[in-house]
């Protein structure tokens, strides 16, 4: 592999990556979580489900009592974070592997 090759890839991996966190933070914001839940409680009932209501309703419940934007945010923020150490780790990898293909070609 040459260098340029590898910059390419440490690119497109470091792109897909952190967007990935960024491209899911507006679906998992808590209005959102709730208003999922309601759409999937609404249809535990049509259908006659009560062990599945029940279990909606407390996800439901718990969202309404805990659940904030901000916490959500931060942890949002920390996969950004971990999936940054990733990509500099798997660089480090291609770095060392580049290293090792230059010596042994000299």
């Amino acid at each position: 592999m040459n260098r340029k090759w590898l910059g390419c890839l440490s690119l497109a991996v470091t792109a897909g990556v952190l967007s990935l966190p960024a491209a899911h933070a507006a679906d998992r914001l808590c209005e959102d979580k709730m208003t999922v839940l309601r759409q999937q409680l609404e249809h535990a009932q049509a259908h006659d489900n009560q062990h599945r209501v029940r279990g909606l309703q407390r996800a439901l419940h718990s969202i309404e009592e805990h659940c904030t934007n901000e916490q959500i945010l931060a942890e949002a923020a920390e996969e950004i974070r971990e999936s940054q150490e990733e990509v500099r780790e798997l660089e480090e990898h291609t770095e060392e592997l580049d290293s090792l293909q230059h010596r042994l070609n000299e």
